[in-house]
């Protein structure tokens, strides 16, 4: 429904003269006008007193003592309440407003995401800029699709909390994913022996006959080990890292 107020005149009284003033004829034109068309307009409660009983089929645009907006509230048969005043526009990516305004707020509902445009580019509505976060998505150019505003932190590592009075400071980087231990590093041990067989009987032989070894005969320690690097990393699952732009 449509309203279309206007101005429509009254009649003068007989023998009415006009003013000699042009701020007199102002007064008494304005007398003898009258706003037609507003008939269908049930009015509305606005202020921060509650409504009366009577006006609570009217709409309540609340303010608080100073008449700032608080919102606007509808009377649900037992107490005011708030209601939405109007949906955001919503449809596919490729239906995004052409020429937004800034701060214009945008449901996707291609990635189900609410955006808004803000620096000359739709983005997420959550998140600043700098704000990290991880996302399950089947590649990178999914995951940035579905979060626009977002790009890929390709520093590939671990993240860890820097701070002011630490070694780390921010953007420092340590560790690695695989490390060769030292002779310094390992714990301390034993090693088993293996004999040094003596043909004149010099060893424990099969039948149980012990006789000292040889002079230049001797055992050596077992060897063990491939020297190869061990793992250094925890069980860990892989997410893509987004950076908010």
């Amino acid at each position: 429904m449509a309203l279309t107020p206007y101005l429509s005149p009254l009649t003068f009284p007989s023998g009415t003269e006009i003013p000699g003033t042009m701020q007199g004829l102002a007064n008494l034109l304005a007398q003898y006008l009258a706003v037609n068309g507003l008939s269908e307009l049930g009015g509305i409660n606005f202020g921060p007193t509650t409504p009366s009983e009577e006006n609570r089929d009217k709409p309540w645009f609340k303010t608080d003592s100073s008449f700032n907006p608080i919102g606007f509230f509808s009377w649900n048969g037992s107490a005011w309440v708030t209601f939405d005043t109007g949906a955001i526009p919503s449809g596919s990516t490729a239906s995004r407003p052409s020429s937004p305004a800034v701060g214009q707020l945008y449901l996707d509902t291609d990635i189900n995401c609410v955006l808004v445009w803000e620096r000359a580019k739709w983005r997420t509505a959550h998140g600043s800029p700098g704000d990290v976060k991880f996302v399950k998505a089947t590649d990178v150019a999914t995951a940035i699709a579905n979060n626009p505003g977002w790009v890929e932190d390709t520093v590939g590592q671990n993240y860890v909390i820097a701070g002011a009075s630490s070694t780390h400071s921010y953007g420092s980087t340590a560790g690695a994913e695989t490390h060769t231990l030292t002779v310094a590093e390992l714990p301390p041990h034993t090693h088993g022996l293996s004999e040094q067989n003596d043909t004149n009987g010099g060893d424990h032989n099969a039948s149980g006959t012990d006789s000292f070894l040889r002079t230049g005969t001797g055992r050596s320690t077992l060897s063990a080990g491939s020297g190869a690097a061990h793992n250094n990393l925890q069980p860990t699952r892989y997410l893509w890292c987004l950076v908010k732009e």
